[in-house]
């Protein structure tokens, strides 16, 4: 049965891929569920981009993402851009309603040659951090939610670097708040010590 006080400690930074040492696919905090973010490095810091939750592993879930990724159904900012802290979009991705179907992927196919080159970088460059985490899905959907609305919520880079599209699930008004803390043994900026969920 789930408490009202959730501890959560924060692991990695972990590349998608590299040496065995520092994959995210080959440690053992991997085979857990819980809450991620994918981060890069900034200013001897880490800088949030997403915030993920998964009932399932965190390498199921990262072999999906890193597979949507390489099919184009992701958005890509310029890599170089994006390791200073800017955004400048590449391709749009495939994963709305709006962007998809037979003249997107005909787009995408026109470019492959040049797109997938970007995408190999774009996403060599993500560290990622696993908060393993067993409780019920919606505890986790609200922790996730949490998260990313006080990240977008802050001013400057922190708040801007996030994509305000991205559909979260945080507390409804007629759910009691539970109280979550918070430790990294790396600096991530914006990431809050305690916050309710």
């Amino acid at each position: 049965m789930d408490s009202q006080k959730y501890e959560i400690q924060w692991y990695g930074s972990y590349k998608l891929y590299g040496t065995k040492d520092d994959s995210i696919f080959t440690q053992p905090v991997a085979n857990q569920a819980g809450i991620y973010l994918w981060t890069i490095p900034f200013k001897n810091k880490y800088l949030v981009y997403y915030v993920g939750e998964t009932g399932r592993s965190f390498a199921t879930r990262f072999t999906e993402h890193t597979r949507d990724y390489l099919y184009g159904f992701y958005r890509v900012y310029d890599p170089q851009q994006f390791t200073n802290g800017k955004k400048r979009l590449v391709w749009g991705g495939m994963w709305k309603p709006s962007t998809r179907g037979p003249h997107r992927m005909l787009e995408f196919l026109n470019r492959y040659t040049e797109l997938s080159s970007i995408i190999y970088k774009f996403i060599e460059q993500f560290r990622v951090f696993l908060a393993p985490l067993d409780v019920q899905k919606r505890i986790r959907q609200r922790i996730e939610g949490a998260i990313a609305n006080r990240l977008l919520e802050q001013p400057g880079l922190i708040g801007k670097f996030q994509d305000s599209d991205i559909r979260y699930r945080p507390r409804r008004i007629d759910e009691k708040p539970v109280s979550v803390k918070m430790a990294a043994f790396e600096p991530i900026l914006g990431l809050c010590s305690e916050l309710l969920a």
